[in-house]
């Protein structure tokens, strides 16, 4: 008999990636602010188009929009919780090719009208911002 544990890795090994992510959103929405970082984790790491499909499957699947569901089922530990943007930003960073970093970069200065490098400089402080500056190629 198959665990309940390797069921689940098998149907997400399986879904579709949108499909995935979406009911990965939806539990991590449910489960509270400790599956938070999945949410972070999927608007971080994935392009806008792959975002947009899992918003398009979660609407499919729980017929309510992602972003309606994040706003009446979490709290202000999503938005404050600075380890948890520490921990989605050295995912982010530590995972990503130079190229990719570059348009995540520019990307977030289009959106932000802030460079990426100054945001961390300004928001985080000793040992931890140095390393991700130094990541992101900037000399401290």
């Amino acid at each position: 008999m198959v665990s309940k544990t390797k069921q689940k890795a098998m149907y997400r090994w399986m879904s579709e990636p949108a499909d995935r992510d979406a009911v990965l959103a939806h539990v991590a929405i449910n489960h509270g602010s400790k599956h938070y970082h999945v949410l972070v984790e999927i608007v971080s790491i994935l392009s806008p188009e792959e975002v947009l499909n899992v918003r398009r499957a979660y609407h499919d699947r729980y017929k309510r929009s992602l972003e309606e569901d994040i706003a009446a089922q979490t709290t202000g530990d999503l938005r404050q919780g600075k380890e948890l943007v520490e921990d989605a930003i050295t995912r982010v960073v530590v995972s990503r090719v130079e190229n990719d970093m570059k348009d995540i970069m520019e990307l977030y200065y289009k959106r932000n009208s802030v460079h990426l490098e100054d945001e961390i400089a300004k928001e985080f402080h000793g040992d931890y911002k140095k390393f991700i500056l130094t990541l992101l190629g900037k000399e401290v």
